[in-house]
C-alpha cells in the first residue's frame, strides 16, 4: 500500500511537472479513491490543487484547499475578518519580529505538529490562488 501510494505520488508529480494536467487529475483520483485516511491523500490533494491552478482553474483550487483545510481543522471564515484588526495583528507580529536579534529569531522553535505544517502547506496554496484570482480573501 505505501509502495503504491509513492509509486502513484511520484508518477503524478511527474506529469504535473510535464505539464500533462489531465493526466495528473485521473492518477490523484485513484490515490484519493484508495487512500486509507486523509492524510494519505494530502500530497495527491496537494499536487491536483497545483494542477488546477496552473491551468487557472483557480476556484477549483481553492475550493479543494478550503476543504482540505476544514478537515484539517482549520477553519476558513466565509466573512472576510474586519482589515484594521488584522493588519493590527500584522503589526504586532512585526513589532515582535523587529525586536528580536538574529539569534532570538533563529533559536524559534519549528512546529512540531505535523497536522499545522501540512496546514500551513495547505494555507500557502490559498493564498497563491486567492492572489491569482485577486479574491481579497487572505
Amino acid at each position: 500500500y505505501e509502495l503504491s501510494l509513492q509509486l502513484y505520488g511520484s508518477y503524478a508529480d511527474a506529469q504535473f511537472c510535464i505539464g500533462h494536467f489531465d493526466e495528473v487529475g485521473q492518477v490523484t483520483a485513484v490515490i484519493i479513491k484508495h487512500a486509507k485516511t486523509l492524510w494519505d491523500g494530502l500530497n495527491a490533494y496537494s499536487t491536483l490543487i497545483k494542477a488546477l491552478g496552473s491551468q487557472n482553474k483557480l476556484r477549483a483550487a481553492i475550493e479543494i484547499t478550503c476543504n482540505i483545510l476544514g478537515e484539517l481543522g482549520e477553519h476558513i471564515p466565509s466573512v472576510l475578518p474586519d482589515q484594521n484588526a488584522t493588519r493590527e495583528d500584522l503589526m504586532r507580529s512585526i513589532r515582535l519580529f523587529v525586536m528580536m536579534t538574529d539569534d532570538q529569531f533563529l533559536s524559534l522553535n519549528n512546529i512540531s505538529d505535523d497536522k499545522k505544517t501540512m496546514s500551513m502547506k495547505f494555507l500557502s496554496h490559498l493564498a497563491v490562488y486567492c492572489f491569482m484570482a485577486k479574491i481579497n480573501y487572505v
